[in-house]
């Protein structure tokens, strides 16, 4: 006997033979929605999940985007005065995670500045840099040498309430530069 064409097999149909005009029925199982539907009286469609607190590496990340922002908010490198492209530095290296939030710890810098002029940067020239932190920022240059050899061991940070703190830091700090723009006053941005 000979048999027809072959129909595709994913669809739940198998060879028929010239007699066969019905596809074959497939049993229940992994691709039948209706046997899914009645299977213990469960409803079709997904669970409702609980939502999760949010972990601690994504709140670390928004938490140093936030920061970010809030130092490179005057809009200027405190180096040069460069107003694109600006970069926010960790005075206090990022992995002291006690002052990785701290807004002491971050100076606003252009890229040149922060890593690759030779003569004055961050990281390319951190020895002129430590001069220049000393007489251009005294007050900033003297709570990084007191911090930045203190050990802080076995602490640990809540990084949803540090988040919380620099969120309102931050829209308080931008309420203040929109009105600083919109009476004409001279704020931090536009201080010289």
């Amino acid at each position: 006997m000979k048999r027809s064409g072959c129909l595709k097999r994913n669809k739940g149909f198998r060879r028929r033979s010239p007699g066969q005009d019905e596809p074959a029925k497939q049993k229940p199982g992994r691709h039948d929605n209706s046997s899914r539907s009645n299977r213990k009286g469960k409803k079709k469609g997904r669970k409702k999940r609980r939502k999760k607190a949010p972990s601690a590496s994504r709140l670390k990340k928004e938490c140093d985007s936030v920061w970010s922002r809030i130092i490179r908010s005057p809009g200027r490198c405190a180096v040069c005065g460069r107003r694109t492209s600006l970069q926010a530095h960790h005075l206090i290296r990022r992995n002291v995670i006690f002052y990785r939030h701290d807004l002491a710890n971050g100076i606003c810098l252009c890229p040149s500045c922060h890593e690759y002029s030779n003569k004055l940067s961050a990281h390319g020239a951190p020895w002129a840099f430590e001069d220049w932190m000393r007489e251009h920022l005294p007050d900033q240059y003297q709570w990084w040498c007191e911090h930045r050899h203190v050990l802080h061991v076995g602490e640990k940070v809540d990084y949803a309430e540090v988040l919380a703190d620099l969120k309102k830091i931050y829209e308080e700090d931008k309420a203040y530069r929109w009105t600083c723009s919109r009476f004409g006053m001279k704020g931090n941005s536009d201080d010289g």
